[in-house]
């Protein structure tokens, strides 16, 4: 029995004596850094700092392509974002990382440059329809699909019947266009594509004047300096835009003031039988996002603009790539070091729409892949 309890007391030294085997470490800490300046004021939104956090996502896009993005910003917060989004090349490459370990010590496009084309699909309710784009016919099946440069307009038109020689034509611009200011004389005028409304904005500076406005035949009345907001449908509202206003101080007797005649310079003709989409076959491609503490968001890619409409000095360049841990959704990732310059635009404005500059040196971020 003695014997017995000895040797349990002395395991149960061993056992206090005992040093236990430190944890693995899982995650190793990078030097992520995201500081430099916007508009040439101090910018800084690195990982980890003032309760900023980094995600990262990655996916296969419709297009057959890869994609990730990296968004940085405080969680469950109206503040400041800013994301990266990664666009890799149409090559087909087994290992999606290689789209971004390749891009070591280059620069990374800003725009969609090279071949970015525009499908047009024709197709008409009508049995025998003979198409015609840019003066070739188009001979492709019943309801034939044609490439064409989307940087350019498009003319499009057909025959119903042969006999009678019945033509159309309409011009295609097959990129959307961003929002703009068009001037009608002295009026000036607002087009906003994307909330379809076109808005005039009277010449006069007296808040007692009544204004009778003729707009395409259709009229209406506005008091003062308030704009005239009316709904503009870029298939059915045309591309010529007739318009009148008088004034009055009594509302009874008009006076003629301006009588104006514009054709708009964006034409967005999509007619009913033709359907668009963009195909690109590109290099890799970067966009960056900002959105700020108003909680306006500016992007270096516009929708209307896909060759990216960056100044020659503007540049994004990846000086090493080097292999990170997983994020939370198991992908892998890598860390990328980079230097930018890349001027952000005011989405809501279009290609009007205020500037931001954003510079930073020496950056570091991770990509999912």
């Amino acid at each position: 029995m003695r014997k017995i309890l000895i040797i349990a007391l002395c395991l149960v030294a061993l056992s206090a004596c005992r040093k236990e085997e430190p944890e693995s470490e899982v995650h190793r800490t990078p030097d992520f850094e995201v500081e430099g300046t916007l508009n040439g004021e101090a910018f800084d939104m690195t990982p980890g700092t003032n309760g900023l956090y980094m995600f990262t996502e990655s996916w296969d896009n419709d297009f057959g392509g890869f994609e990730s993005i990296t968004t940085i910003t405080v969680p469950d917060s109206d503040g400041m974002e800013l994301s990266f989004r990664f666009i890799a090349g149409d090559e087909e490459i087994d290992n999606t990382a290689a789209h971004i370990e390749g891009l070591g010590e280059s620069d990374v496009a800003l725009g969609f440059e090279d071949e970015v084309n525009t499908i047009l699909h024709l197709n008409s309710e009508e049995q025998e329809v003979f198409w015609f784009v840019n003066g070739n016919a188009v001979v492709d099946g019943e309801d034939p699909s044609v490439e064409v440069d989307p940087n350019f307009p498009v003319e499009i038109g057909y025959l119903s019947d042969l006999l009678c020689g019945g033509s159309m034509t309409c011009t295609v611009f097959p990129i959307a266009p961003c929002s703009g200011d068009v001037m009608i004389g002295v009026i000036n005028a607002h087009i906003d594509y994307e909330a379809e409304e076109f808005i005039l904005f009277p010449p006069v500076t007296d808040p007692d004047l009544i204004l009778l406005w003729e707009v395409n035949e259709s009229f209406y009345q506005t008091i003062g300096m308030d704009p005239l907001v009316i709904p503009f449908d870029p298939f059915g509202f045309g591309l010529e835009i007739s318009v009148s206003l008088a004034i009055t101080d009594n509302g009874t007797e008009f006076v003629p003031f301006i009588d104006q005649f514009i054709e708009l310079p964006l034409d967005d003709c999509q007619l009913p039988w033709v359907e668009s989409e963009i195909e690109r076959e590109h290099e890799p491609v970067i966009q960056v996002f900002f959105t700020d503490e108003g909680g306006n968001r500016y992007s270096s890619i516009l929708e209307c603009d896909p060759l990216g409409g960056q100044p020659d000095e503007s540049f994004f360049t990846i000086h090493t790539v080097t292999p990170y841990e997983a994020n939370e959704q198991g992908q892998a990732t890598l860390q990328v070091d980079f230097s930018t310059s890349i001027l952000l635009k005011e989405e809501s404005g279009g290609p009007l729409g205020e500037e931001v500059l954003l510079e930073l040196q020496n950056a570091s971020i991770a990509f999912a892949y």
